[in-house]
């Protein structure tokens, strides 16, 4: 695989700081408005996401400052903290917060604008779009020094929910405003709501509102998973995961990690995937399929191994392995993680004796690093993080 340095990153400043483990990140320059020129060093790049096909993360400066690097430039460094960088409506959108001696002040900052407390809420949460514009949760009914308000939605300047004890979660329909309500205190009823339209009153819990091919799909009661109103699958109940209870679409259809008589496995298709070889057949460990993704339209998951006996300090574990279109990969290295698909081609990120690398169709596809993240396709291309010795950079 040919591969470029796309960004130089993180490279020894002077022999002090390699010995506090400081790293130096050298971001090239743009001439394009808004933010700060990325000139400065980083400690750690951390969360990342793609922005107008561009790639943006999170870094932390020498002093402990966090800032978002998109683009060539620095963003949120007026924050204490800052997080999740993301693109709604074709712009920047990221989270951050202040500290000012005992309260803490939540901003979501999109372009020129920035949300944060008003006198009608407070507590600002994550971005999500809706049609185009930002929707999130914020607290009402009460003050932050009382901590006693509830959750509600303000989405295009407008607030929703508030007839409810907490309205959370929430997710688009086809354009359409979603969430998840709550309906009386302790173990009351939740359900969604969408445009305003209650759904799935029938059941004491709904959870995990997903879009599946372009029909409404959640998890009921634990135990049942709803799909365009229809329960098309019931087990003891679908995994917390690792703990991952998310609801996934892989070609058009639902999957989902599901438990039947304390054995897990993928519900996908209307049948019950799992490999048929492991990395151990101790009965002490139990495979807990996480990371369900499609890749080139076929079912892929990690399979990781839980201890069933977990105590206070250190416990015996196995490393995980890719599971993909009903085969096992990467057993015959260390450990296997995080499959992805590359101009069609199926990869993931194996482990070898301490040393992480990238398996493409089978193929060692990279150098050995000793940590790889963020693996990502950008306009055909592979990009990733990785550290060699005691550098980063983002590669492609």
């Amino acid at each position: 695989m040919k591969k470029t340095i796309l960004i130089i990153g993180i490279v020894i400043v002077i022999l002090a700081l390699v010995v506090g483990g400081v790293y130096l990140y050298k971001p090239q320059p743009t001439p394009n408005g808004g933010g700060k020129e990325a000139s400065g060093t980083y400690t750690q790049i951390g969360r990342s996401s793609i922005v107008n096909d561009k790639l943006a993360f999170k870094a932390t400066s020498l002093t402990g400052n966090e800032v978002i690097i998109y683009d060539g430039k620095e963003y949120g460094g007026e924050y204490y903290k800052v997080y999740k960088p993301n693109e709604i409506g074709g712009s920047l959108v990221y989270s951050g917060y202040n500290k000012e001696g005992s309260e803490t002040i939540y901003y979501i900052v999109h372009g020129n604008k920035v949300y944060t407390d008003t006198e009608d809420y407070y507590s600002v949460s994550y971005p999500v779009e809706v049609n185009g514009k930002i929707a999130f949760e914020a607290y009402v009914g009460g003050t932050k020094a009382e901590a006693n308000g509830k959750s509600i939605i303000v989405y295009d300047g407008k607030i929703y929910g508030d007839e409810y004890n907490w309205a959370s979660e929430i997710f688009s329909v086809n354009g359409k405003l979603g969430y998840i309500a709550k309906e009386g205190l302790g173990t009351g009823k939740t359900f969604l709501v969408i445009d305003g339209e209650e759904i799935g009153r029938e059941y004491n819990r709904v959870e995990n509102p997903t879009l599946v091919g372009g029909k409404l799909t959640y998890i009921a009661d634990n135990n049942k998973l709803v799909y365009d109103g229809q329960i098309i699958a019931e087990y003891d109940r679908f995994s917390h995961g690792h703990r991952d209870k998310s609801i996934k679409e892989i070609n058009g259809k639902p999957s989902a990690v599901a438990v039947k008589d304390n054995e897990y496995f993928v519900y996908y298709g209307g049948k019950e995937w799992k490999p048929s070889q492991h990395r151990t057949e101790d009965d002490s460990f139990s495979p807990m399929y996480y990371g369900i993704k499609e890749v080139n339209g076929k079912l892929a998951f990690e399979v990781i191994y839980e201890f069933c006996c977990p105590t206070m300090g250190d416990n015996p574990s196995v490393e995980g392995f890719v599971y993909y279109d009903g085969k096992e990969y990467g057993l015959e290295y260390d450990s296997a993680s995080s499959p992805f698909e590359i101009n069609g081609k199926f990869g993931y990120i194996a482990v070898d004796d301490g040393k992480e690398f990238l398996v493409i169709d089978g193929e060692v596809a990279s150098e050995e690093y000793s940590d790889i993240t963020s693996v990502k396709e950008i306009n055909g291309k592979l990009t990733y993080v990785a550290k060699k010795g005691l550098s980063y950079s983002v590669y492609e």
